[in-house]
């Protein structure tokens, strides 16, 4: 990947989501979103159809409990003034049990409805998570030592959680309550017009109303964050620099601003909460005033007979999730803002080009004695930073030990990375078996390698599984005998558990040394062409230090070294030398 590109990532990541809005086109971004779950459409369709049930069951429960209200309200007030004989609670019944089949049947729907979205976003998120740690997987060196990738990967965690969250409350709080909010409307238009017409008419002035203070509320509560911020801020300063300000006898003007913060932060707060207040007293009022005209409106129409008692607190059941819906309603376009903003951000991560190709050119032996060849090869990491290498020019044997030797920053550990592909030269060519590594199978082309680099440690598990790891159907004679190649089959077998000893890396049992002896048998193990020992010696003591010569020595007899150091005195009358200094290679 360039650096432009990469610099565009940074910006986009840390920008926010303001950039999102800014660059992408939310079309293409919602087509890509509709797109991925495509998948679950069966799943989708069939919550859909749990919904519509959900909701014919809704509306018809309150109609039988209004049948029963008109069939016996009055026998059941005799009863209760000593008027009756109490057969009308077995005269119920009949009416009762469907009334109780469609309650349950609704709280079964209801289930169900949780259950579908519940199985949709798992699996959505896990696909999700999947894709993005792919991902990651296959972004160029040159990109993650650019970018905090640490920072990259909270955040893509925090975007998936955002989208599915979001998500989530679009299938049960628009998808549903639509369903639920039109099967309602075409209930109370067929019983009864004038109601219905009220319950559109209300409905809608109450979600205006509430959008427009939620929108104000919005706007009060992003100032609120920002006065908070800037406070917090001011705070800090104010009392990590109070002995500052203490000599310069500026401690009551910078005072003076931080209680002007705290008053700015308190007003915002206050107006915030404000708007709160006011959409909850809209959506109340919007309700109440509802059920007053339709309560008016049934009255005059039961006073000529055309409607009961039973349908009136039907209606009132009706409103009242008629008004939830609407509620719902205006949290939609936060919601949907969150979700096409935090799936920007995944998709800007998902698109990223990596610059490492992975080509199906395979090395063919050549009949040159060197495997690896540096030709004029010039390369710094950004147009900003200095030249790290300058027309280089060096070949590596196809056995032995070579050492990069050099102070530190001369370049060594770059080398290794142009030599792996993780970067491209700006001029000159890095060359295996004759072949440009640009060009080469990554696949193929690592699994030529073993790596050892300063610092390496241990799984937790047995040391015969750390020997034997990346290596199948191995027996425990061929790890024997890899480990008394390394040299440690000594140290091992001293111990009372031997190869089965676990190691702890929370606190290590073996020592460094031990350690690198233990990765050098698994070298011997794999038996790959080319190790790569990277400062691995760094503060190791003369004897361990030995032990690790004397391995890397049997090592190169069948395989390339090259072993990167400070020093070269321990390996010097045994290997080639070259010297990374000033941008320049000296053999």
């Amino acid at each position: 990947m360039s650096d432009e590109k990469s610099g565009v990532f940074k910006f986009r990541f840390d920008s926010g989501s303001k950039t999102v809005e800014d660059r992408a086109n939310k079309k293409e971004i919602q087509k890509r979103l509709l797109k991925s779950l495509s998948a679950y459409k069966v799943k989708l369709i069939l919550f859909a159809v749990v919904t519509l049930l959900y909701s014919v069951t809704f509306v018809i429960f309150p109609q039988k409990i209004g049948d029963i209200i008109d069939a016996f309200a009055s026998s059941i007030i005799q009863y209760l003034l000593g008027l009756g004989d109490g057969s009308v609670f077995s005269e119920i019944i009949p009416y009762a049990i469907p009334a109780v089949a469609f309650f349950v049947a609704n709280a079964v729907f209801a289930l169900l409805q949780g259950y579908i979205v519940s199985d949709i976003i798992t699996s959505y998120s896990a696909n999700l998570r999947k894709a993005v740690m792919e991902k990651y997987d296959t972004l160029a060196v040159s990109f993650i030592d650019s970018t905090d990738h640490g920072k990259i990967i909270s955040a893509m965690t925090q975007d998936v959680d955002a989208l599915n969250q979001s998500l989530n409350l679009l299938l049960m709080r628009f998808v549903a309550p639509v369903i639920t909010f039109a099967v309602i409307i075409i209930t109370q238009l067929i019983t009864n017009v004038t109601v219905g017409i009220i319950s559109i008419v209300f409905c809608i002035l109450g979600f205006s109303f509430t959008l427009l203070s939620e929108r104000r509320e919005k706007k009060a509560a992003t100032k609120q964050q920002s006065d908070k911020g800037g406070l917090y801020s001011e705070a800090a300063e104010f009392y990590n620099g109070l002995a500052v300000l203490q000599n310069s006898g500026k401690v009551e003007e910078r005072k003076q601003s931080l209680l002007e913060k705290i008053k700015d932060t308190s007003k915002a707060s206050e107006k915030s909460q404000k708007f709160s207040v006011l959409q909850n007293c809209i959506s109340e009022l919007s309700v109440s005033l509802c059920i007053v005209f339709a309560m008016v409106a049934s009255a005059l129409m039961m006073a000529d007979g055309g409607f009961s008692v039973g349908g009136l607190q039907c209606q009132f059941v009706y409103i009242r999730k008629l008004f939830s819906s609407s509620t719902d309603f205006s949290m939609i376009p936060g919601i949907l803002r969150t979700a096409i903003l935090s799936a920007g951000r995944i998709y800007d991560f998902l698109d990223i080009d990596s610059s490492e190709t992975d080509g199906d050119l395979v090395p063919e032996k050549a009949d040159s004695p060197n495997n690896i060849e540096f030709r004029d090869v010039t390369f710094r990491y950004n147009k900003e930073s200095r030249y790290i290498l300058k027309n280089v020019s060096f070949g590596v044997k196809r056995k032995g030990i070579t050492v990069i030797s050099g102070m530190t920053g001369a370049g060594k550990t770059t080398i290794i990375k142009l030599l792996l592909g993780f970067y491209q030269p700006q001029q000159g060519k890095v060359l295996f078996e004759g072949k440009d590594v640009s060009s080469l199978k990554k696949d193929d082309y690592f699994s030529k390698f073993n790596i050892i680099v300063q610092g390496s440690t241990l799984f937790d598990d047995t040391i015969e599984n750390n020997i034997s790891y990346g290596c199948e159907n191995v027996s425990f004679e061929e790890i024997q005998r890899a480990a008394k190649l390394s040299g440690a089959d000594e140290f091992i077998t001293r111990r009372q558990d031997g190869y089965k000893t676990v190691f702890n890396s929370k606190s290590p049992n073996l020592s460094d040394g031990e350690i690198q002896l233990v990765l050098l048998a698994r070298a011997f193990l794999r038996k790959r062409e080319i190790l790569v020992f990277d400062e691995a010696t760094s503060g190791l003591d003369v004897i361990a230090e030995k032990k690790i010569i004397e391995a890397l020595q049997e090592i190169a007899k069948e395989s390339c070294v090259i072993v990167i150091s400070h020093r070269t005195s321990s390996l010097s009358n045994s290997c080639d030398t070259i010297n990374v200094s000033d941008s320049k290679v000296k053999m």
